[in-house]
């Protein structure tokens, strides 16, 4: 009679393993987490582009002369390209600024060259 339990058990645990695996799957196939940090990456990677580019206009084109309208013509395509970037990248949860806002706050995101004297 206990093989009998046993084996009615079989058929309810690979159901369940199998349902779990569904909605899993199901739930990872929604998400795209890979795919999500592959476009979070491309992202910072064009705002780190962008952050030398603006280093480079104002510590060596400035500093070599450019002025007037070819400056500010310049600087317009500086922020229009921050303005593109800005509205193809995908947002932050509000969430998610709130937990990495609190965490900075309290000092868990501190980097040698965030510290005085560092």
């Amino acid at each position: 009679m206990k093989m009998d339990t046993d084996s009615g058990k079989c058929p309810t645990v690979a159901t369940v393993s199998a349902l779990l695996v569904t909605a899993l799957t199901t739930v990872l196939t929604f998400l795209k987490p890979s795919e999500r940090s592959e476009i979070h990456k491309a992202a910072a990677g064009q705002y780190h582009a962008l952050r030398n580019r603006v280093r480079r206009f104002r510590e060596i084109e400035l500093d070599d002369g450019l002025e007037g309208d070819k400056a500010k013509e310049r600087l317009f395509k500086l922020a229009a390209d921050q303005d593109d970037l800005n509205q193809n990248s995908l947002s932050i949860s509000r969430c998610d600024y709130e937990k990495a806002k609190r965490d900075i706050d309290e000092g868990r995101s501190q980097y040698r060259v965030d510290q005085e004297g560092g």
